[in-house]
Parts: C-alpha cells; sequence; structure tokens
C-alpha cells in the first residue's frame, strides 16, 4: 500500500501512519489485487482506507497504481466503500481532496459528493507552496439534509 501511496500523492503517508491508521478499530478498507498471468503471486493495484465516526464516514485515502488508473478501480472501492458504510447506517460521508486533483475531484463530484468548504493552503507542496484542500460530503440513502453547499463562487 505504501509504494502505491507514494506513487499518488506529493506527501504520501509514513509506513508508522499506515500501521497506525490499519490499527484503529473504527478503521477499514478494500483493495484491489489483480493475478497477473505470468506470475502466481496476487498483486495490490489499488486500496481505500475510510474511518466510521458514530453516524458519519470519512474517506481517508484512496490510490491506485499509476499505470492502473483510469481503468475505474478507484470507483469501484469508492462504491464498495459507501455500500459497507451505508449497511453500518452512516448518514454522510466526508472526504478532503487536494483542489490540483482533478481526476479525484471529478470522481467524486461523479459519485455524489458536492462541495462543502475550503482549507486554504492545507497541503504543502514540494516546490514550498500550498494547495488547498476541498471538502466534500455525500449523504447516504438518498438524504441531503444537513448538508451547506459551497457555490464555484463561494
Amino acid at each position: 500500500m505504501r509504494a502505491i501511496h507514494k506513487a499518488s500523492f506529493t506527501r504520501p503517508w509514513s509506513l508508522e501512519v499506515f500501521q497506525a491508521e490499519l490499527a484503529k478499530p473504527t478503521h477499514s478498507g478494500f483493495a484491489l489485487k489483480i493475478e497477473p498471468v505470468q506470475a502466481p503471486e496476487h498483486k495490490l493495484i489499488a486500496f481505500i482506507l475510510f474511518q466510521l465516526i458514530g453516524e458519519e464516514g470519512e474517506i481517508l485515502t484512496l490510490a491506485t497504481r499509476p499505470d492502473q488508473q483510469r481503468k475505474g478501480y478507484g470507483r469501484t472501492l469508492l462504491a464498495q466503500s459507501l455500500a459497507a458504510l451505508q449497511k453500518a447506517h452512516v448518514s454522510r460521508v466526508h472526504l478532503e481532496v487536494a483542489s490540483s486533483n482533478l481526476a479525484a475531484r471529478n470522481l467524486y463530484e461523479n459519485c455524489g459528493f458536492l462541495k462543502t468548504g475550503t482549507r486554504k493552503g492545507y497541503y504543502p507542496l514540494g516546490d514550498g507552496q500550498k494547495d488547498d484542500a476541498i471538502l466534500m460530503t455525500k449523504a447516504l440513502g438518498g438524504k441531503a439534509d444537513g448538508i451547506s453547499l459551497l457555490t464555484s463562487g463561494s
């Protein structure tokens, strides 16, 4: 997982962060593996981690190997996670995404997430610059109760 995360993000999680996140009882996730034709071992190509906080959920991270992106694997894992959270009676799911990560933003918007806020300068970039975090929420069960939307001018 760490290798995929490192290839996907400018500031990837450390091994210690992965270990800590995976050890929490409120955290869960899914992984997608393929079996290469020429090799007997399974190979991880994508994963998602999320947490359950009372009646709400949060997508912590979603990453796909760069050579396997744009094939629907992230969408599949996201849908599977949302279904699991809905089964756990979660009413809404939150996430944050870098404003510059247009592919991820499009995925989340196409899966029904709505922009609810912005954290200015949240993500440090390697060049000393900072990127904003876009906060997004999706109501589960067809409800939009309590979600305050921000328009593009917000």
